[in-house]
């Protein structure tokens, strides 16, 4: 909060040095002596694995924070988009910028991209700390392990799939042993599209009685979660012991997922009929825009009429869409949900779904920025949908709107109803 005070009044960005550089060996030694001594304790006990912390962020939740631009971050940074890029001529294409060395290369930060079309710099800087937020689940397991040769590593209380804190469920579910999870913003769909044999124990308990318990920890079941974690002892037993309301609540649900009907359920292969799109890259451009609210919003209605209808979503991430899953899923229909940024590869792979005699469904966002938020000259989506867009203000008021039913429909007695649909 104060280097956050301090940015904002001077806009200097020394006050982007993340206090603990995780890309920096000198501020992760202290960090990898504690490991290997909590190994060499814990390990003898064959623990089920280590969780590294409640809440764990790049910045703090998911604040928007551009951290990190400690020299050791920005070194790794480079390195990462040689990785990515291949020649400073392509960076500076991409960026449109005009570098003259490796060495001066700069990201930019949210501040320094807000008047600019080409959100590149700030975004591909975004990337990279997701990718470096992976990274350090994976260092810590390799400290771990000096020690203790079978550790795993976990986190609890995990954060939802945005622009910042470094939550890119793609990445991280594969980075991971186990987690207690939150499962707000559709990440449990996330968690068992990219971790389906991730073990998670999502939280339960505060204070939440039924019918919400139950749809809860059933619909958390379904979704591959066989586990379960409690917050806290307070929402779970009075000051004499006994079982609060919540708890009351919950006993017989958790009985019923440790056997008969639900240990039959976990041995089903899971049909799926729809794939939905997961682009972080679109949510990075949804926030830079103005429009992380409503991006959010967009997807969970995608979701929400697709579970109404009676039908099973996974998400498709980014880089199997650019090899060519898609075609291989079997999938009844395919949803871009607010899909702002869209590769050259994955519009490809689009138009050879649509060849194949597959459906794509989309909103009038799809495709407006390529994947680093470099906006096209020319739409990525309009010739696969028919379609020719101008330009486009994703940050702009939405219209307000309202409707009114007309009818009933069958038993559903909703003439007259209105609702509010800006």
């Amino acid at each position: 909060q104060e280097q956050q005070a301090l940015y904002l009044k001077t806009h200097d960005k020394q006050y982007l040095v993340r206090p603990v550089c995780l890309n920096d060996a000198k501020d992760l030694e202290p960090l990898a002596e504690k490991l290997r001594e909590v190994a060499s304790y814990a390990g003898w006990l064959k623990p089920i694995g280590y969780n590294l912390g409640d809440e764990m962020s790049v910045t703090h939740y998911v604040s928007a924070y551009d951290y990190d631009f400690a020299p050791a971050a920005l070194a790794a940074f480079r390195d990462w988009l040689k990785k990515s890029y291949g020649t400073l001529e392509a960076l500076n294409a991409e960026w449109e910028t005009s570098f003259a060395s490796w060495d001066a290369v700069m990201p930019m930060t949210a501040l320094e991209v807000k008047d600019r079309a080409n959100k590149a710099p700030w975004a591909d800087h975004r990337a990279f700390m997701d990718d470096t937020f992976c990274g350090f689940f994976k260092w810590v397991r390799e400290r771990l392990r000096e020690k203790d040769p079978e550790a795993g590593v976990g986190l609890s209380g995990s954060q939802a799939a945005e622009a910042y804190g470094g939550y890119n469920w793609r990445n991280l579910a594969a980075a991971l042993d186990f987690a207690q999870t939150y499962t707000h913003q559709n990440t449990e769909i996330m968690h068992r599209s990219f971790g389906p044999n991730l073990p998670r124990a999502p939280w339960h308990g505060y204070g939440v009685f039924n019918p919400n318990v139950r749809g809860a920890i059933w619909f958390r079941f379904c979704n591959s979660n066989y586990g379960g974690s409690y917050f806290s002892q307070n929402s779970l037993f009075n000051p004499d012991m006994t079982f609060s309301g919540t708890a009351k609540d919950m006993a017989p649900i958790i009985h019923e997922l440790r056997g008969g009907l639900a240990t039959q359920l976990r041995g089903f292969p899971r049909a799926v009929d729809i794939g939905v799109h997961y682009s972080h890259a679109s949510i990075r451009a949804a926030f830079i825009s103005g429009a992380a609210a409503l991006f959010r919003e967009n997807r969970n209605g995608w979701i929400q009429a697709l579970q109404d209808l009676g039908f099973q979503c996974e998400f498709l991430a980014t880089p199997e869409l650019e090899a060519g899953e898609l075609l291989k899923r079997g999938y009844r229909a395919f949803v871009l949900p607010c899909s702002i940024a869209l590769s050259a590869r994955e519009m490809e792979a689009l138009c050879a779904y649509v060849e194949k005699g597959g459906l794509v469904m989309a909103d009038g966002w799809a495709g407006l920025m390529d994947e680093h938020c470099k906006p096209y000259a020319q739409r990525a989506a309009d010739g696969l949908f028919g379609v020719k867009r101008g330009a486009a203000n994703l940050g702009a008021a939405q219209a307000e709107g309202r409707a009114v039913f007309s009818t009933d429909q069958g038993d559903c007695r909703l003439k007259g109803v209105a609702y509010d649909v800006s």
